[in-house]
Order: structure tokens, then C-alpha cells, then sequence
């Protein structure tokens, strides 16, 4: 979808440059609210980010 918007953009840009800068701002308002549903949905499934707790990963040397 950028690449049409940006080839559209190259080959209208001098009879309509309003509609290609409103297609490119709508493109950039879609990818932050996506981006921000993403967060928000990495928010609710890890509720706690402590990082003490990354403590208790250790490698245990195996003795044979």
C-alpha cells in the first residue's frame, strides 16, 4: 500500500498534491493507532515488567 500511495505520489504530485499528502497522512494515522493497539495489547499480557525476576534464568553446569 506505501509503495502505490508513493508511486501515485510521484505521478501526480504536480495536479494533486492535497489528496496525495491527505493518502500519506491517513497511511501514517493507520500505522500509529495499529501501533498503539499492539502496545496496549503487549500491556495487558505481561502486566508485571520487573526485571529482578530475570534473575532466576540461570545456566546450571551439567557434571557427567
Amino acid at each position: 500500500m506505501e509503495n502505490g500511495i508513493f508511486l501515485l505520489s510521484l505521478s501526480v504530485a504536480k495536479e494533486m498534491p492535497i489528496i496525495v499528502n491527505l493518502g500519506v497522512l491517513l497511511d501514517i494515522f493507520i500505522a500509529v493507532f495499529i501501533l498503539g493497539m499492539l502496545v496496549n495489547e503487549i500491556n495487558n499480557e505481561f502486566e508485571d515488567l520487573e526485571v529482578a525476576h530475570l534473575s532466576d534464568l540461570k545456566d546450571y553446569e551439567y557434571n557427567d
